[in-house]
C-alpha cells in the first residue's frame, strides 16, 4: 500500500505527522498532488478540541492548491498537470437547500476532513473532479490557496444587497478581512473603512483600497463613521471578527435601513444594543461558507487581482513545522494574515 504523509490534530492543543495511506480515486475523481494548504479558524477549533464534528485526531485542512497526477476514467474537463484547488464540500445537489443555490445548507454534505474524506493537509488529496478548479493564467499555487477563504468572504458580501453597496464598514482585518477589502472594491462597493486594533493589518487595508483605517482601541469607531461617512452611516457592515464589542460596534456603524452581514463564528454571548438596531430598521444577517457559485466568483476576483492577495499569505511552513504554525495563530506571537502549510517540503 503506497502510504503519504499527513498532518493531524492528534489530541486537543497538539499536532503532529502520520503516515497513512495514499487515497484511491473513484472514476469520476482526480489525485491532486498537494502545493499549499491554509490553516482555517475552523482548523484551530478542532486543534482546541472545540469543533462540532472535527475531533481529534483527525486530518486537518480544506484550503488547497496543488497539481493533478491521476484522473479517474469517467473524468473528462480535467487534465495530468493541471494547477487547481478544490471545493471541499461535496453536495447531493438534489435536495431543496442545493436547487435554492444553498448548498452550505445541504443535509447531506461531506467536508473534506470528515466521513472517509480526507482533509488536505497532506500530500495527495482525492476529489470529485466536478468540485475542481484550475488555476486562472498567472495565478501561482501558493496564492491560489486563499481561493477558498476568498470564498467565505464573498459570500459573506453577497448577503449585502446590491442597492447596498455605498458604503461598507469591515470590523476585523485579518486573513478573511484583508481579503473583503480587496473583494469589496471588485464587487463594487464603492467606499470602505476597515476597522481593527492592529496596525499593520490596518496599513495592508488601505494598501488595499480602504479609505480609512479605524484602530478600534485608539479612535472613536462611530465618530469617524460620521466623518467619513456623514450622519447616513454606513449602507453595509461586514463583521468578520469576534471581539467583545463587535455588534456594539456594527450598531454604532450602520445606517439607516442597512445591512449587517457577519462572517465571525461567535459561540459565546455578545452585547447588543438593540433599541438603537430597531430604530435604525437595520438587517443583521448570518452568512455561512458559500455555493459553488460563489467559489468561481472569487477564483475570477482573485485571477484579477493578483498583486493585491499575494502579500496576504503572510507566513509559509514546512510539514515538519505544523506545531510551530499552529502555536504562531494561537499565541498571536506576531502579525499574521493566512498562514499556509507547504506540503512539497
Amino acid at each position: 500500500m503506497n502510504m503519504m504523509k499527513a498532518l493531524l490534530a492528534t489530541e486537543v492543543h497538539k499536532v503532529g505527522i502520520r503516515e497513512v495511506p495514499i487515497p484511491d480515486i473513484k472514476d469520476d475523481e482526480v489525485l491532486i498532488e498537494v502545493a499549499y494548504a491554509g490553516i482555517c479558524a475552523s482548523d484551530l477549533h478542532a486543534y482546541n478540541g472545540l469543533h462540532t464534528f472535527r475531533k481529534p485526531p483527525v486530518i486537518l485542512g480544506h484550503e488547497v492548491s496543488g497539481t493533478i497526477v491521476k484522473k479517474g476514467p469517467n473524468v473528462e474537463n480535467l487534465e495530468i498537470g493541471d494547477m487547481v484547488t478544490a471545493i471541499p464540500v461535496v453536495t447531493c445537489l438534489e435536495c431543496e437547500w442545493c436547487k435554492q443555490g444553498k448548498p452550505q445548507m445541504c443535509a447531506k454534505k461531506i467536508n473534506a476532513g470528515i466521513k472517509g474524506w480526507v482533509g488536505t493537509f497532506v500530500e495527495y488529496f482525492n476529489a470529485p473532479a466536478n468540485w475542481v478548479v484550475k488555476a486562472p493564467k498567472g495565478v501561482d499555487m501558493k496564492t491560489f490557496v486563499l481561493a477558498e477563504p476568498l470564498s467565505v468572504a464573498v459570500h459573506g458580501l453577497n448577503q449585502i444587497p446590491p442597492d447596498y453597496r455605498e458604503r461598507l464598514v469591515i470590523i476585523g482585518t485579518g486573513a478573511i478581512g484583508s481579503m473583503a477589502v480587496i473583494a469589496a472594491k471588485a464587487m463594487g462597493f464603492k467606499r470602505i473603512i476597515a476597522v481593527d486594533i492592529d496596525d499593520t493589518k490596518l496599513e495592508r487595508a488601505l494598501i488595499s483600497g480602504a479609505e480609512r483605517a479605524v484602530h478600534n482601541e485608539r479612535e472613536n469607531l462611530e465618530q469617524a463613521v460620521i466623518e467619513n461617512f456623514g450622519m447616513e452611516k454606513a449602507t453595509g457592515v461586514l463583521i468578520t471578527a469576534p471581539h467583545e464589542n463587535v455588534f456594539v460596534d456594527a450598531v454604532h456603524s450602520i445606517g439607516i435601513g442597512g445591512f449587517v452581514s457577519t462572517i465571525s463564528s461567535l459561540s459565546t454571548p455578545r452585547p447588543f444594543i438593540l433599541a438603537d438596531f430597531n430604530t435604525a430598521e437595520a438587517t443583521l444577517i448570518g452568512s455561512h461558507s458559500y455555493n459553488n457559485d460563489e467559489f468561481h466568483q472569487a477564483v475570477k476576483i482573485l485571477s484579477e487581482n493578483v498583486e493585491a492577495f499575494t502579500p496576504l499569505v503572510s507566513h509559509v511552513f514546512p510539514k515538519e513545522k505544523i506545531q510551530d504554525a499552529f502555536d504562531l495563530i494561537v499565541e498571536k506571537r506576531e502579525t499574521f494574515f493566512k498562514v499556509v502549510m507547504d506540503m512539497k517540503h
